[in-house]
C-alpha cells in the first residue's frame, strides 16, 4: 500500500473506493482520473499493479492510492472494510468483478457499481475476459453504469449511460500549438497529418489505418500516437508488413505515448477512429474539442456523437474507411465549430461529474429507504 489510510467520518458525504487492474494512459484511466480528482466526494482508488504515472498524479492532488499485488484479495476486503466506502466501484471487466467479489468477501457492507467502457458482446471477449464476465453474474452488484449505450445492449444489460466527460477548457483549438508541435514534427501547412490516438491494439484497426497510406499523396502522412505506437514494438512492425506499407517510410510518424495531447491535437488535420470495438473514446471527444475534423467507424456510440453518417463507416471496410477519410479530407473545417460546441454542451467534464454524484446520492438514498 503506497498510503496511510486517513480516517474519515461518517458524513452525507458519498465516499466511493475504485478498484482498477492497472492505471496506464487508456481512456477508463483518463476518465476515473478526471472523476476522482475534480469531485468534491470521498474517493480512494485502490489499483492492481504498481505505481504509474497516472496514479502518482491521482495521489499528488489529494486522493489516496493503494497498490496492490494481483489478486490479493484479503488484503483489498480488510482495507475496504477499514475504510467504510458507501460505494465500491470496478473500472473494467476485471475491476467490475474484484469489486462484486469483495463485496461478497465483505457481507455486502458497501454497494457496488460496475463500470462498462465499451462495447464487446460476449462472443467477441477473450476466453479469459469472458469468463470473468460470466462469473461476475453470479456476484451482486448495484448499478451498472456505461459511457455508451451499444455497452449495455451488447452485454444484454440494464443500467445507466453516463457519457465520457472532457475538460473543455483544456481541450481547445491553439493556433500556436499548432504551429509550435508542426514545426516540432518538421512538417509545414500544406502537409495533412491523418491520426489515430490509440493504445496498440489490432481490434483498433490498425490494419485498415496503416492501408490508407497506399491512398494517400506525398501531402499527407499517417500519425500513430499512444502506448506501443513505435517502431520499437516488433507487433505493429510486421502488422505495417501485412499492411504492406513501410513503417519507418517518411510517410508515417510513429510517436508513442505522449503526455502533451491537449496541445498536441491542434497539430493534426483529422483524426480517425478504425476501431472494431469502442464505447465512447476519449480521444474523439478531446480532438473534436479542438477543432480537429474526425472520422470513424460505426461502433459504440462513435456515430451517435459524431452525428454525420458522411463520416462513419463499417468496421472492417478498408474501402469504407477512404471513402469517410477522403470526405472529411475534403472538408476540413467545415464541422469544427459545430463539433466543438456539441463537444461543449453535452460532453464537458462538469456534467460528467454531476452525473456520477448524481448516481451515487441516488444509491445511497435507495439505500436508507431500504434500510
Amino acid at each position: 500500500m503506497a498510503n496511510r489510510v486517513k480516517e474519515v467520518e461518517k458524513s452525507a458525504t458519498p465516499r466511493v473506493a475504485h478498484l482498477i487492474v492497472g492505471l496506464s494512459q487508456g481512456g477508463a484511466e483518463q476518465s476515473l482520473k478526471r472523476l476522482v480528482t475534480t469531485s468534491t466526494d470521498q474517493h480512494w482508488v485502490l489499483c492492481i499493479g504498481g505505481p504509474t504515472p497516472i496514479s502518482r498524479n491521482i495521489a499528488d492532488s489529494g486522493v489516496d492510492v493503494f497498490h496492490f499485488k494481483p489478486w490479493n484479495l484479503l488484503a483489498i476486503t480488510k482495507l475496504l472494510r477499514k475504510l467504510g466506502p458507501d460505494i465500491v466501484q470496478g473500472w473494467m471487466y476485471y475491476g467490475n468483478f474484484l469489486a462484486s467479489l469483495c463485496t461478497w468477501l465483505g457481507r455486502g457492507k458497501w454497494q457496488t457499481v460496475w463500470n462498462i467502457r465499451n462495447a464487446y458482446s460476449l462472443a467477441e471477449m477473450s476466453f479469459k475476459i469472458r469468463t470473468v464476465v460470466r462469473l461476475s453474474r453470479w456476484l451482486p452488484k448495484d448499478l451498472v453504469i456505461s459511457n455508451s449505450f451499444s455497452g449495455l445492449e451488447r452485454l444484454n444489460l440494464t443500467g445507466k449511460v453516463i457519457d465520457n466527460g472532457i475538460n473543455v477548457e483544456k481541450y481547445h483549438p491553439d493556433a500556436d500549438a499548432r504551429a509550435k508541435h508542426r514545426a516540432d514534427l518538421g512538417v509545414g501547412d500544406e502537409i495533412r497529418l491523418v491520426a489515430l490516438v490509440s493504445r496498440y491494439h489490432v481490434n483498433k484497426g490498425l490494419m485498415e489505418f496503416l492501408s490508407l497510406r497506399k491512398h494517400l499523396s506525398a501531402e499527407h502522412k499517417l500519425v500513430l500516437i499512444g502506448r506501443g505506437m513505435s517502431p520499437d514494438n516488433l507487433q505493429l512492425l510486421r502488422l505495417a508488413e501485412q499492411a504492406g506499407v513501410d513503417l519507418s517510410s517518411s510517410g508515417i510518424i510513429c510517436l508513442g505515448e505522449r503526455l502533451d495531447l491537449d496541445q498536441l491535437y491542434s497539430a493534426l488535420d483529422l483524426l480517425v477512429v478504425a476501431s472494431y470495438h469502442e464505447g465512447s473514446p476519449n480521444a474523439m471527444l478531446e480532438a473534436m474539442a479542438c477543432g480537429v475534423t474526425v472520422v470513424g467507424t460505426d461502433v459504440g456510440d462513435v456515430a451517435r456523437i459524431i452525428d454525420d453518417p458522411n463520416r462513419v463507416c463499417e468496421s472492417r471496410d478498408a474501402e469504407g474507411l477512404r471513402a469517410v477519410v477522403s470526405h472529411g479530407l475534403q472538408h476540413l473545417g467545415e464541422f469544427s465549430t459545430r463539433d466543438r460546441q456539441r463537444i461543449v454542451e453535452e460532453f464537458d467534464s462538469r456534467r460528467f461529474v454531476a452525473a456520477y454524484a448524481d448516481v451515487y446520492r441516488q444509491l445511497l438514498s435507495t439505500a436508507e429507504s431500504i434500510a
